[in-house]
């Protein structure tokens, strides 16, 4: 079976709006889209100071997430259709952004090109040179990690629930108890802070350390990503986040906030090192078990496992319930992937892959990748 290229976009939005696009999708006709309920984490002015200084509090906010693959020909079409639809615009309501990867599926998913053809050019410029962190660790400490994006002042973190699968076995071998319940941390930064931040996160988490947790980062094709990390009352017409918003929105990057230049390590191309892949792997509700099991034989390091379900489009005559997903995530080196795609069984099953650029997490002897389970 070959890979198709398409590119995958993800939304996430107030649940107080989560309306629009689950609208403006149906008008798409898409014939597979997925949701899930998730958190934002924010920070809170209690009080304001003389100096000019606030005292700050975390406060979370439900949101709801939406992914989804389309052609590539037709993805900054989708992503503005959206975007206008939902005003993503204005800080506060949400972000969306696309990534481009490599799909396997039996069943190859039918788009109505000529709806998706006849989308009117986007009135909003997204922005270039992005990346995504995504930190996996243990439930409970999702709120560190966001708290040290929000200090960073790059980034409004997300947060998603999952599980770990397989690592906590071997783990539990060497006497260390790892929870299985997860949380899992997503942030989009610009590109050239993005080497800092992955540092800063890796440090104040201990990620180095066994037991504490994931942490990678991939690249992100385009995408219109909030900026409203602080509230309160503000003593300008116009918000921080506002001005933020508006000057990346004309220079189409976020190049201009650029501080300090951060040396990273690079684990993708040219740096010696194996290329590293996550594999998203989803399945039907109950079927993931073993056939996830089969994935961890083959070589792969672990998996983080969470639930979302499809969107019920009202016009969707051939189904009449949400069908329940297990979403797995695994990261490992093109060699082990191979490896998998073999030995994993096919049947229901859509594999996605995109690129993967750093990793951190504790390495123990003898493992062949990281494991974000």
């Amino acid at each position: 079976m070959k890979a198709r290229k398409v590119s995958r976009i993800e939304c996430w939005v107030s649940k107080e709006i989560a309306h629009l696009p689950a609208e403006a999708l149906e008008e798409l006709g898409l014939p597979e889209v997925f949701t899930a309920s998730a958190r934002s984490v924010v920070l809170r002015e209690k009080t304001l100071k003389l100096a000019g200084r606030g005292d700050y509090k975390i406060e979370e906010d439900p949101v709801e997430y939406f992914s989804f693959c389309v052609p590539p020909k037709h993805a900054s079409r989708v992503l503005g259709f959206l975007a206008d639809r939902a005003d993503l615009s204005f800080p506060g309501r949400g972000s969306i952004y696309r990534t481009d990867i490599s799909v396997y599926r039996n069943e190859e998913n039918s788009f109505d090109d000529s709806v998706l053809a006849a989308l009117p050019k986007p009135s909003i410029v997204p922005l270039k040179d992005l990346e995504g962190l995504v930190a996996i660790v243990r439930r409970g400490k999702g709120n560190d990690i966001a708290k040290a994006l929000l200090d960073s002042g790059r980034a409004l973190p997300l947060v998603t629930f999952g599980e770990g699968v397989g690592l906590r076995d071997r783990l539990g071998l060497l006497r260390i108890t790892v929870p299985a319940e997860k949380e899992i941390v997503h942030a989009v930064v610009p590109r050239h802070d993005a080497d800092e931040i992955f540092d800063y996160i890796t440090r104040t988490a201990k990620l180095d350390h066994p037991g504490k947790g994931f942490l990678y980062s991939y690249s992100i094709a385009e995408g219109l990503i909030d900026t409203r990390m602080i509230r309160g009352k503000s003593s300008y017409i116009a918000s921080m986040e506002q001005i933020v918003s508006a000057i990346d929105t004309m220079t189409g990057h976020a190049d201009w906030r650029r501080g300090t230049a951060a040396i990273g390590r690079s684990l993708g191309l040219g740096s010696g090192k194996a290329q590293r892949e996550v594999l998203r792997i989803l399945y039907p509700e109950g079927e993931g078990n073993d056939r996830i099991r089969s994935a961890l034989d083959a070589g792969a390091g672990g998996a983080t496992r969470s639930r979302v379900r499809t969107l019920k489009l009202r016009d969707d005559t051939l189904r009449t319930a949400r069908r329940e997903y297990e979403m797995n995530d695994l990261i490992v080196d093109r060699e082990i992937r191979e490896k998998i795609l073999k030995r994993v069984p096919w049947d229901r099953a859509v594999i996605e892959i995109g690129q993967v650029n750093r990793v951190e997490t504790y390495r123990g002897e003898g493992r062949s990748s990281p494991s974000p389970g």
